[in-house]
């Protein structure tokens, strides 16, 4: 499990690690957002096609792509404080013990197990199970 200030991950301030799966953002107490990435969370947010958050062409300025990309735009400079918490499948089903909707990382459908599962018991503000 990796902890840091949203700051830090946008600034790619952790070592990279493709393994990260989960990420929780939070201020403070509050979860805001969970998600995956069945590849790289730093491109989910900032590079892929679909991210939450886009920068312009120039590199100067940033626009929240979807609610939670809109949220941390929106409520900038504090939002670089917010915590991202990063967890690989095997973190996350460890720490979740008996209550963990998988017993192992090489289940098919782990990730989107585990998702559901954080969803349903963190009620994140800006995702719902739908």
């Amino acid at each position: 499990m990796k902890s840091l200030t949203f700051k830090e991950f946008m600034d790619g301030k952790y070592v990279d690690d493709d393994d990260y799966a989960i990420y929780i953002v939070k201020n403070n107490a509050d979860v805001l957002y969970v998600g995956i990435s069945r590849d790289n969370i730093y491109n989910r947010w900032f590079t892929a096609e679909h991210s939450h958050i886009v920068r312009t062409a120039n590199g100067t300025a940033i626009r929240g792509n979807s609610a939670i990309g809109q949220a941390i735009v929106e409520n900038l400079p504090k939002s670089l404080e917010w915590t991202v918490i990063l967890l690989t499948e095997a973190e996350c089903i460890e720490r979740l013990g008996d209550r963990s909707p998988c017993k192992s990382e090489y289940d098919n459908n782990a990730l989107t197990k585990l998702e559901r599962y954080l969803i349903s018991k963190l009620q994140p503000l800006f995702k719902r199970i739908q």
